[in-house]
C-alpha cells in the first residue's frame, strides 16, 4: 500500500473510533438522564413567583406533598389550576390571593400533571407533577 493510503485508514479508524465513542457517551447520558427523573419526585416543594413569573417553571413531587407558593412578586398573585378562567384541572391547586412578601402552602394528592398560572396574569404559569407514592 502507498503511504498515503495508509494514512487515510488511520484518519477514518481514529474519527470512526472518535464517534463511536462519542455516541456511546450520550448513549449513557439520556440512560441515567431518565433513571433520575423516574426517582427525582420530592415529598415537598417551593415554588417563587416574581414579577417575571414561576420559578422553577416546573416541580416534581410524590402524592401528598407539601407545596409552597412565596410571592416576591411586587403584587398580588392569585395562585389557580389550568385552564384560565374555569381553574377546574386539579381544583387542590386553587388558592386565594397571596399578598406580595407572603408564602402560602398546601399539600397535593391527585397524580397527574397539572398547569398552573396566576389569575390576574395568566400568562405566567407552570407545571406541577405529581406521581403516586
Amino acid at each position: 500500500m502507498k503511504k498515503s493510503t495508509i494514512i487515510i485508514v488511520i484518519i477514518v479508524l481514529v474519527l470512526g473510533l472518535g464517534v463511536w465513542m462519542l455516541a456511546k457517551r450520550d448513549t449513557k447520558s439520556t440512560q441515567s438522564d431518565t433513571s433520575q427523573s423516574a426517582s427525582e419526585a420530592a415529598t415537598a416543594a417551593i415554588i417563587t413567583y416574581t414579577d417575571d413569573g414561576f420559578s422553577p417553571a416546573t416541580v416534581t413531587v410524590v402524592a401528598g406533598s407539601t407545596i409552597t407558593v412565596e410571592n416576591e412578586s411586587s403584587g398580588e398573585l392569585e395562585f389557580k389550576s389550568g385552564k384560565h378562567p374555569a381553574h377546574n384541572d386539579n381544583t387542590e391547586l386553587n388558592q386565594e390571593e397571596i399578598n406580595s412578601g407572603e408564602s402560602l402552602s398546601f399539600t397535593v394528592n391527585k397524580v397527574g400533571t397539572w398547569g398552573y398560572h396566576n389569575h390576574y396574569d395568566a400568562d405566567k404559569k407552570g407545571t406541577i407533577v405529581v406521581r403516586a407514592k
